[in-house]
């Protein structure tokens, strides 16, 4: 017997060298015993389509309907093999092959083609699952079918029906597919109030996305005394929200106690957030070998924060194979981070290439790292486009650094009305760089015949220099009533050496009102030294964000230093 060489991506049925079509289906193969391209087997893809519809023992050896059956179709397109039980792909796999094909199956393509009141109709279907209670999720799927064949109004009509009847599970398919929070609510409030465990949690998590704590609390509560077990771990992140983080503990405790594994994850995430790496990494591991694929992900954040590179990255390709795109940022990260900026674009670009339009930023933030600064307006403006409001800040950047400054209100103007709160604060100082170097433009005429600025800083630092404070402090001072904004900076720390600190933060806050970034770092730096740590932070993330590398390392040293080591990682990580 010849060796198989290849599965059929229709039915997985091993097929044998020199076999050109599927001995199960008779789809057409290729040498290598795969089928060949959508686009050249079409034909055999709706006739086996065909077949699965229409034939009771096909059916029911795989799942015992058509969406059921259209799981199990593997498609292969080009070089790439798509394939699973995965709903929404089914639906994807159909819709490109009815919409490729000449003639659609009667069986799939025309609402009209299936009687709805006959056995094995879809409709019926649906109407004997809800009276046999199938789970929710199942139900759904049935409905999201009935959509595709353009028969929603008939789907959801057979929910509402079971809904008023009673039937709790139709409200739940309701409360999951309505088009508002409003329709979710009644339909989960109904639920829950006719018993529904899942509901009462569902409902929960409704009105705790709507703010209503104490109302959440009261539904996860009842919930859990209904038996859904789930609802420790959302009790544990409502309180971890309103900051009872020593009773967000004990819920997630619980929930370990009972058996929820996704309860192992919550608490390494708050160890971690506390600093308590150890304790973290513990948690995250019995997380991974019991199939959380997040604590893998985890782990390597862990192993990465430690030092531990190699160990980091192979935690994030593990997490990769388990099918989570976004660890090709996390590995693009870590490489850059290493220092192989040539590995960190490669990963970036498949990131983007998997759908990751995070990855669109940091392709940007490499490029014009690199000085590419073409290429960096390009990625940013797609990164813009995919709805990242940090790209829009970014974009200012850019036009301001080019002295387009028009330009750069545009993106600051449009980052600020989506709610970024940088781009906010660079439209204002923008507005008032304008009108102060319109100001700065008009007093530098005007002292050019008695000197330039830059003579009179520079004879400041010259006296600061030679230990003449108050002869450098005077020549600062005159540079600064000339319209000289870089000596705001120069006069604020020669007072700040002198132990005038009031007077040194009313110098730099002027500085960085005129957008000087060094003088946004002083200022923090002198706020923290006097214990003003919020306002210090404000001040090292505003310079940090305009690009101050020193404000960068400052602003991680001074979240550390407040406990909040994974944001300080992340703002290390940005400036290395």
């Amino acid at each position: 017997m010849e060796k198989p060489t290849g599965y059929c991506r229709f039915c997985d049925v091993e097929s044998h060298h020199g076999e050109t079509n599927c001995g199960e289906c008779g789809a057409t193969l290729d040498p290598e015993g795969r089928v060949r391209s959508v686009h050249d087997t079409t034909d055999d893809v709706l006739r086996v389509l065909r077949e699965l519809a229409a034939s009771p023992e096909v059916r029911n050896r795989l799942t015992g309907d058509v969406a059921g059956s259209a799981l199990q179709i593997g498609v292969v397109q080009g070089d790439i093999s798509v394939a699973g039980p995965d709903t929404h792909l089914a639906r994807q796999v159909l819709d490109m092959l009815l919409a490729g094909a000449a003639a659609p199956p009667p069986s799939l393509a025309s609402p009209a083609s299936e009687p709805a009141g006959e056995e094995g109709g879809e409709v019926a279907r649906l109407r004997r699952a809800l009276e046999a209670g199938e789970d929710t999720e199942s139900l759904r799927e049935r409905v999201e079918l009935l959509r595709d064949l353009g028969r929603s109004e008939e789907a959801l009509q057979v929910c509402r029906t079971a809904a008023e009847a009673g039937n709790t599970q139709a409200m739940l398919v309701l409360a999951g597919m309505a088009a508002d929070d409003s329709q979710a609510e009644r339909w989960y409030r109904r639920a829950a109030e006719a018993g529904d465990a899942s509901a009462m949690r569902q409902l929960g998590r409704l009105v705790e996305k709507a703010g209503r704590f104490q109302e959440a609390e009261r539904w996860y509560r009842r919930s859990l005394n209904a038996g859904d077990t789930t609802a420790l771990s959302s009790l544990g992140w409502l309180a971890q929200r309103v900051g009872d983080v020593r009773k967000a503990e004990e819920w997630f405790r619980q929930g370990v106690e009972a058996g929820d594994t996704t309860a192992l994850g919550s608490l390494g995430w708050l160890a971690k957030d506390a600093g308590r790496l150890e304790e973290a990494e513990r948690w995250y591991r019995q997380a991974a070998e019991a199939g959380d694929a997040t604590a893998t992900w985890q782990l390597g954040q862990v192993a990465e924060k430690a030092g531990r590179f190699q160990e980091a990255e192979r935690w994030y390709r593990r997490s990769l194979n388990a099918g989570d795109t976004t660890a090709l940022s996390r590995l693009g990260q870590l490489a850059r981070r290493v220092g192989d900026v040539r590995k960190a674009e490669e990963w970036f670009r498949q990131g983007v290439e998997a759908g990751d339009t995070t990855a669109l930023g940091s392709l940007g933030w490499l490029a014009k790292d690199a000085g590419r600064l073409e290429e960096a307006e390009r990625w940013y403006r797609q990164a813009a486009e995919a709805g990242h409001t940090t790209a829009t800040w970014q974009l200012g950047q850019l036009a301001e650094d080019a002295g387009r400054l028009e330009e750069a209100g545009r993106w600051y103007r449009q980052g600020a009305e989506a709610g970024h709160t940088t781009a906010r604060w660079s439209l204002d100082s923008l507005a008032d760089k304008v009108i102060h170097r319109q100001k700065a433009e008009q007093r530098h005429h005007e002292n050019i015949k008695t000197g330039t600025l830059l003579e009179l800083r520079h004879r400041g630092g010259s006296a600061e220099d030679a230990g003449r404070f108050q002869e450098a402090e005077q020549w600062y001072r005159r540079a600064v009533e000339a319209g000289d904004t870089k000596a705001l900076l120069s006069l604020g720390r020669l007072v700040e050496k002198a132990g005038r600190l009031q007077e040194a933060e009313r110098w730099y806050r002027q500085g960085a009102e005129a957008g000087d970034p060094h003088a946004l770092w002083s200022l923090g730096s002198l706020l923290e030294r006097v214990g003003r740590l919020q306002e210090a932070e404000r001040w090292y993330r505003q310079a940090a964000e305009a690009g101050d590398t020193t404000a960068g390392k400052s602003l991680g040293d001074l979240l550390e230093r407040v406990g909040r080591f994974q944001e300080a990682e992340q703002w290390r990580r940005q400036f290395e």
